[in-house]
């Protein structure tokens, strides 16, 4: 009961929406501990949800995108 709202920072929403200009094929990846607002999902062609990864969260995650590991 920490948030006034569920979105994501206004200018990571702006950025999202950019890069789609120039290239439809956006994953985003999601670090969160708990339901947020994804109205730009649209944007997105895939949404990984790492959860909250901790220290090896963020490698974990390369290793998912890059095709390494398939969980």
């Amino acid at each position: 009961m920490d948030r006034s709202h569920m979105q994501i920072p206004q200018n990571q929403v702006l950025l999202l929406e950019e890069l789609a200009e120039v290239n439809p094929n956006i994953i985003g990846v999601v670090s969160a501990g708990s339901s947020i607002d994804m109205h730009w999902e649209c944007r997105c062609r895939a949404i990984l949800h790492g959860y909250l990864g901790g220290q090896a969260g963020a490698g974990a995650m390369l290793d998912v995108l890059t095709g390494k590991v398939n969980p």
